[in-house]
């Protein structure tokens, strides 16, 4: 009779349950023994109890019997299919009333681990779900110590592959939420991840040890660098990190290797100091000395940038000139936007910091007879409106103020990219500072407009590509910018907007002619054969560039900067927008010959941006 009424719950008539009746009859078969000792009806009674758990009240005693009877089929002789059951039903139950009242949980643990090897690996989502459980909804006081344990003793019976090994990186990353349990985590963990990196490449697979890298990273971001803990993590496994990336040609490896060491360094730069200065500096810097490499693949450099930022800033302050050599010839061979936005924030943070010295190893060195100063404002300028992250961009839009600002001989006779660079320009250079004020004044202009409504046909054609997905989009509902691409990023408004200026590096614009104005400076423009002097040592460059094949490594690069924060810039607290705005009419007050004749080589759209934010 029970079997006929559980049939009708299972339906749709739901409200119609008699619940005390219900519990009453649930409460009689948990109470005979023999009944509770058949296997068969003992994973029946657990698989109703997890399917009817929206009828039971949190405060009913049902609930603490189901998860006692749960725990006695765990550790019970039964056959593997009914503990499985027995695991679904616990995890359901402690959900529901947000505890777990375990008095010894070792035995659970032991069983969980003896379930795993019988089981097959589809399984094993089941019991790693059961485990998390057990130490969420338990007292951590008395789970912690069995974390030291249970994690090498997991990592033997996963299968050695990506898929499994998910679940096992999910179950550490949701733990270590908890300040109980990250402690016995870490130190459990640095002993199997120095296993795994010594192991590599020859029983080690490269997507397995990018997992394990990534909860390293995030273990090393949690962990308070002021703990003894965080020795190990930079003296053992910083190290054998450093040693793994010099000899791996996996560009993977590298990027989420690096980005290690970013969080290492940015963090616990005085761990470092203190433990490994000797043997891990050095190291370092043949690291990324190797990365920088002109011949090394482009995108295993994407965080040397950055890197080399919490180098010279925490902890070698003597900046080696053939290390910034490098870091311009990679820049000199680099197509994509990502990578250049990080190797040109090594030179836009250190004009900021000493523009003479910079300036003038810059215009002192060459390479391939181009001097070093305009290989890197041609790539700087070039890609300045696909930058992107809030530091980045404070970064390198404020260098680019100073630099404008200067009246250095050397910038103001620079020739570099033009306005709008395509492979269609004759005109393809102009004096840095007309590129640079093109440059800040767009930038205001696309800050200004972050919130853009995008137009009606906008809309239209985008509910036409959603029918298939979406039954019906209200009319009020609208695509706008924000949330989307970087307004920086030169497509974030649609061209056909009024009042826009195009920002497209593909689009082509026919220069304007120069406007009358008395010129205090030597500037013009310089006519050869479009981007083509762009190329050399990179074929296709701007096509390259414009394909965005690398987009899938640049959709995180806002996440990524909460270490560059640690260096409490001043740039980075003002508004971009409002800074810009005022510094630039500082400058136009106090050489307004300067900022002028400037202005009078810019083009007629950018001229008219010009007099909407700054008073002339």
């Amino acid at each position: 009779s029970l079997s006929d009424y559980l049939f009708f719950a299972y339906g749709k008539n739901l409200k119609f349950v008699n619940v005390p009746y219900l519990i009453e009859q649930l409460n009689q078969i948990m109470a005979n023994k023999t009944l509770a000792s058949n296997g068969l009806l003992l994973g029946r009674m657990l698989a109703t109890g997890a399917e009817l758990l929206q009828l039971l009240p949190k405060e009913s005693s049902i609930c603490l019997q189901f998860i006692n009877l749960s725990c006695l089929a765990i550790t019970s002789d039964h056959c593997a299919s009914v503990k499985i059951v027995a695991c679904k039903c616990l995890v359901r139950f402690a959900h529901h009333i947000q505890y777990l009242p375990i008095k010894d949980p070792s035995q659970i643990l032991e069983k969980l681990f003896s379930l795993q090897q019988e089981s097959p690996s589809e399984i094993l989502h089941i019991t790693t779900e059961t485990l998390y459980a057990l130490f969420h909804y338990s007292d951590p006081r008395k789970l912690s110590p069995y974390l030291k344990h249970i994690i090498p003793s997991y990592v033997k019976l996963v299968p050695d592959s990506e898929t499994e090994l998910h679940d096992f990186v999910e179950l550490l990353q949701r733990l270590s939420k908890n300040e109980l349990y990250l402690a016995p985590i870490i130190q459990s963990y640095i002993p199997l991840l120095g296993s795994i990196l010594e192991a590599y490449p020859t029983k080690t697979e490269g997507s397995v040890l990018k997992l394990f890298l990534d909860v390293y990273n995030m273990l090393g971001n949690k962990c308070n660098p002021e703990e003894p803990l965080y020795e190990g993590l930079i003296s053992i496994i910083g190290l054998l990190v450093v040693k793994m990336l010099k000899h791996s040609e996996d560009q993977t490896l590298a990027i989420c290797g690096t980005t290690c060491l970013r969080t290492l360094i940015g963090k616990g730069h005085k761990a470092v100091l203190q433990f490994a200065k000797k043997s891990l500096v050095p190291a370092l810097l043949k690291l990324c000395d190797k990365l920088l490499n002109p011949l090394s693949q482009e995108i295993s450099c994407i965080n040397v940038g950055y890197l080399l930022l919490h180098i010279f800033e925490k902890i070698m302050p003597k900046i080696s000139p053939e290390l910034l050599m490098a870091v311009v010839q990679k820049i000199y061979k680099s197509r994509m936007h990502s990578v250049v936005h990080s190797l040109v924030s090594v030179f836009a943070r250190l004009l900021l910091k000493n523009p003479k010295d910079i300036l003038g190893l810059l215009t002192e060195t060459s390479i391939d007879n181009r001097i070093s100063l305009k290989i890197v404002l041609d790539r700087w300028l070039l890609h300045q409106a696909l930058f992107r992250g809030a530091y980045t961009k404070a970064v390198t839009y404020s260098a680019l103020l100073q630099l404008f600002s200067l009246r250095d001989p050397r910038i103001e006779s620079l020739m570099v990219i033009t306005y709008n660079p395509s492979h269609s320009n004759v005109n393809s250079e102009v004096n840095a500072p007309f590129k640079i004020l093109c440059t800040l004044i767009r930038c205001i202009d696309n800050e200004a407009r972050a919130k853009v409504v995008r137009p009606k046909e906008v809309l239209e054609e985008a509910k036409e590509l959603l029918k298939p997905w979406v039954k019906d989009l209200p009319e009020e509902d609208r695509l706008g910018t924000e949330g989307d691409q970087d307004p920086d990023y030169g497509f974030g408004a649609p061209a056909n907007l009024s009042g826009a200026v195009a920002v497209e590096m593909g689009d082509v614009v026919e220069e304007e002619a120069m406007y009358s104005a008395e010129k205090s400076l030597p500037m013009g423009e310089r006519k050869d054969k479009g981007l083509a002097d762009v190329e050399v040592g990179s074929a296709c460059y701007m096509s390259e560039m414009l394909n965005f094949n690398f987009e899938e490594y640049d959709d995180c690069e806002e996440l990524k900067e909460d270490d560059l924060l640690s260096f409490n810039d001043p740039f980075i607290k003002k508004d971009l927008k409002e800074h810009l705005v005022k510094s630039l009419n500082e400058i136009c007050l106090k050489n307004r010959e300067y900022f002028m004749s400037c202005y009078s080589y810019l083009l007629k759209q950018d001229q008219q941006l010009v007099k909407t934010y700054i008073s002339l």
